[in-house]
Formats: C-alpha cells, sequence, structure tokens
C-alpha cells in the first residue's frame, strides 16, 4: 500500500476544494488529540502499510447513522421514502443508549464521528444528545444536513450542542434544480434561511463551531448554477463551498452527468495505483448497529459484518469479514476467488459492482 493515502472520503472538484476537506481533517485530528488517539493512529497506519489482515489497531474515526428515516426524496438515495424490498433494511432511529454503547467501546481511539448516513439527523432530538456526549468525550462530531427542517430551536439546538462540522448538503440555488435533485419537498428558501440565521447567530455569540460547508454534487442540469452557488455562499457567510462528484448507477441518464464529472467506464487498470483504508481507519454502522468497511451497500444486512449492538466491536473488527477484506485489498488479484465480501463487488478496488434491485426497478421507471 502507499505510504501516503490522504484521499478523503469526499471527492472536490478542484485542488481548492481538496484543501480546505484535507485542512479540516488534519485540525480535527490535532484538536482531539491524545496519546492513547496518537498510538492507536500509528499502529493504524503500520497495519494499512503493511498490509496485515489481523491487526492490533482499533478505527480512528466512525460514521454512525443515527437514523435512516428522511424528510426528502432524493434520486438514486437509498432513504426511507419508498417501500422495501424483501432482504432490505428497514429505516429506524438509534437510540441514545446504543450510541453510548459504541462510544464505549471505541471512543478512546476516535478523533471524529461523522454522525450521519441515510437519513436526515436533524429530524430528531437525540442527534443533539448524540453530539453532545461525544463532544464530552473530545471526539469531533460531524453531521450532514438537508437543513430542511422548521424549528424555533433549530439554530439554538446545533449551536449548544457542540457540534464541530456541519455540511449542508444542496445540489442546486433554485426551487426547480434542488427538487429535482432531491424531490418535491425540499425547500430550497427554507434551507438557506435555516444557514443564514445559524451564522448570523453563531457570529454573534463568536462562536468558532460549526464550520460550516456547502456539499454541493454536480449535474448536467445543476453546473450552470455553481458560479451562483458561490455568490450566496459568500453573501450568507458560509466558510466553504466543495462541488464533489456524485455516485450515479452506470446507466443513469445523460443528465446526471456534467462536464466537470462526465460519464466513464471503469476498468481494473483505471484503480491499478490504488488501495481502501477504510478497513484499517474507520467502520461505518447503520443505525440498527449492523457494521460495514464503508457505506457502500448499506442497504443489506446481509452485507454486514456483524452487529455492535450485540457483538463486540473488536471480535467484528478482527473478525472473519474484516480479515478476508483486508487480505483481498492487500492482494486482489490473488483473494477474489476466496474472498466472499461486499470488498469483492467494490469498483475502488477494479471489480464490477453488483446492480442493487431497487436500482434496477428505478432505472426501469425513468
Amino acid at each position: 500500500m502507499p505510504l501516503f493515502d490522504f484521499r478523503t472520503s469526499t471527492i472536490g472538484s478542484g485542488t481548492r476544494s481538496k484543501i480546505t476537506i484535507l485542512q479540516e481533517h488534519i485540525r480535527s485530528f490535532l484538536r482531539h488529540m491524545t496519546l492513547p488517539r496518537l498510538k492507536n493512529l500509528i499502529a493504524s497506519e503500520k497495519n494499512r502499510i503493511t498490509g496485515r489482515a489481523s491487526i492490533n489497531s482499533m478505527p480512528f474515526f466512525l460514521k454512525i447513522e443515527s437514523t435512516g428515516l428522511c424528510n426528502l426524496d432524493c434520486k438514486w438515495c437509498t432513504g426511507s421514502r419508498r417501500d422495501r424490498l424483501p432482504g432490505e433494511r428497514s429505516a429506524g432511529r438509534m437510540t441514545l443508549k446504543q450510541f453510548k454503547r459504541i462510544l464505549d467501546q471505541t471512543g478512546k481511539y476516535l478523533f471524529r464521528i461523522n454522525l450521519y448516513g441515510f437519513g436526515e439527523p436533524l429530524l430528531f432530538p437525540e442527534t443533539f444528545k448524540m453530539i453532545k456526549e461525544a463532544s464530552s468525550r473530545n471526539i469531533g462530531m460531524v453531521i450532514s444536513s438537508n437543513m430542511n427542517v422548521v424549528s424555533d430551536t433549530l439554530t439554538e439546538d446545533i449551536l449548544d450542542c457542540g457540534l464541530e462540522l456541519l455540511i449542508f448538503s444542496c445540489h442546486g440555488t433554485t426551487g426547480k434544480t434542488v427538487q429535482k435533485f432531491m424531490g418535491n419537498s425540499a425547500d430550497v428558501q427554507l434551507a438557506l434561511k435555516n444557514v443564514e440565521n445559524l451564522v448570523k447567530e453563531r457570529n454573534r455569540r463568536k462562536q468558532r463551531f460549526p464550520v460550516i460547508q456547502w456539499q454541493y454534487c454536480v449535474t448536467g442540469f445543476n453546473e450552470h448554477q455553481m458560479e451562483d452557488a458561490r455568490a450566496t455562499a459568500d453573501r450568507l457567510g458560509i466558510d466553504a463551498i466543495r462541488f464533489i462528484k456524485p455516485w450515479f448507477p452506470p446507466d443513469a441518464g445523460d443528465e446526471w452527468y456534467s462536464s466537470l464529472f462526465p460519464r466513464r467506464s471503469f476498468t481494473r487498470s483505471d484503480y491499478k495505483a490504488q488501495s481502501c483504508s477504510w478497513p484499517y481507519r474507520g467502520a461505518y454502522i447503520s443505525w440498527d448497529g449492523g457494521i460495514l468497511p464503508c457505506c457502500r451497500e448499506e442497504l443489506y444486512p446481509v452485507n454486514d459484518f456483524g452487529n455492535v449492538l450485540s457483538e463486540d466491536f473488536q471480535s467484528i473488527w478482527n473478525g472473519d469479514r474484516y480479515v478476508q477484506s483486508r487480505k483481498l485489498i492487500k492482494d486482489p488479484d490473488s483473494f477474489k476467488p476466496s474472498c466472499k465480501t461486499i470488498c469483492s463487488t467494490c469498483p475502488v478496488l477494479g471489480f464490477k459492482p453488483t446492480v442493487p434491485q431497487w436500482e434496477q426497478n428505478s432505472q426501469q421507471n425513468t
């Protein structure tokens, strides 16, 4: 594996956005550094670089889905606003008690938790309690929100809970464009007003956090509004805006692909120099406790590597599925036939991904 691997989970559209993302990661690491976390980080990177399968380190960041329920209906999202098919994970909410169980097993080593998945975290009050709990343990907290929330206390709740980074997810600047991506319930004016109120009150209090970043998924039908988005972000006082490459299934319509991120066909040779650091550095935990190496194919519990609400985290972390996946990452050609985890269909490693049934149905209906 490469000695230095600074790729982040979100790919920026240019050097400036990549630097912004990287700087925020570095600041968070320094802010929450402790001796146990530093020792674990060093051990984790040593395990990654040497390609060990059974490792003597713990993840130093987690992505935890506090809820799979959402108020919008983004195209191609696995969110809750459709009927579940057989074998798919139901949509629900994690309790504060369950969240604390995860922290008790992993918090000593964590620099950061991204408290979001495929739902809207600000829909429910326990999200703020989770952020407060983790912040009290010196863990940096991040959420991603569509900010389509009607609440008289939203601004105060966000500012008072200890949130470090708020990712504002909005993919356009007009109602028509935003609704094409995020569904007919999306209200861009409500979202922008909520963000404006948050920035004004944060500045009035002279608070540093949360840092607010606008995340804008670029498509063919919204790229013409990028300059307007930049101007809006400057006007509202948003700290940064990043234009990112969204994920769509291979046969999504041409309008979903932009000149910035055109349609491509990938082969193993495209990924020859890449590897995956997730099974060494972090994990994705669904609202029901299911653990996956990342958020890919989280909709199917059969892909879970274990369940942290009923099993010991460390036993899962060095369990058979994680060991298989780390062997595959070190030598994809040799271990592909024997690896039975979701990693064996990951395009990052150059393998052909499976197309879930819900995506097949969606493609047939477009």
